[in-house]
């Protein structure tokens, strides 16, 4: 099992939106992502390393930026 993180910033700073254990791989993690970040920025992190990261929408669209070595 894998602990993972999903945090957001709504302009104060990073909070914890969801956390906890479950099965999963790094590339699945990332591709959840874009569904979390309807408004705000997003990053995952899973057993505390910074997996994936998105930006505010922009015109509906969702960018995500992995940040592990694939």
């Amino acid at each position: 099992m894998a602990h993972i993180v999903i945090e957001m910033d709504r302009g104060m700073g990073w909070e914890v939106r969801q956390e906890g254990d479950i099965e999963i791989t790094a590339d699945k993690l990332a591709s959840f992502l874009p569904s979390y970040s309807i408004q705000y920025r997003h990053r995952a992190l899973l057993d505390g390393v910074l997996i994936a990261s998105t930006e505010r929408p922009v015109r509906g669209r969702v960018t995500v930026t992995r940040h592990d070595a694939t």
